[in-house]
């Protein structure tokens, strides 16, 4: 676990792996897997971008529904209701 948390520490200091293997005297691919490990960890971790406050939230489906207004869609037909074609 030691060896897990100095990988860590290294590697976000910038170093790379093949010197935090030289370091800590383990195997590359120890560190290639501990580090690969970490950034899956983090983006697990990562906030999700859609969660925001409740007031912010009512407010992106208001401005959404006002787009949307009758007087907006004006012109557009469903498909029932569209012109028959003449071919």
């Amino acid at each position: 676990m030691a060896t897990i948390n100095s990988i860590e520490t290294l590697h976000r200091s910038g170093r790379s792996n093949r010197e935090i293997s030289r370091l800590l005297g383990v195997d590359r691919g120890a560190v290639n897997r501990a580090v690969q490990r970490l950034k899956a960890a983090e983006v697990q971790n990562r906030p999700n971008p859609l969660t925001g406050s409740s007031q912010t939230i009512r407010s992106t489906i208001r401005r959404i529904q006002l787009q949307f207004t009758p007087q907006n869609l004006t012109g557009f037909h469903s498909r029932n209701d569209r012109p028959k074609s003449k071919n």
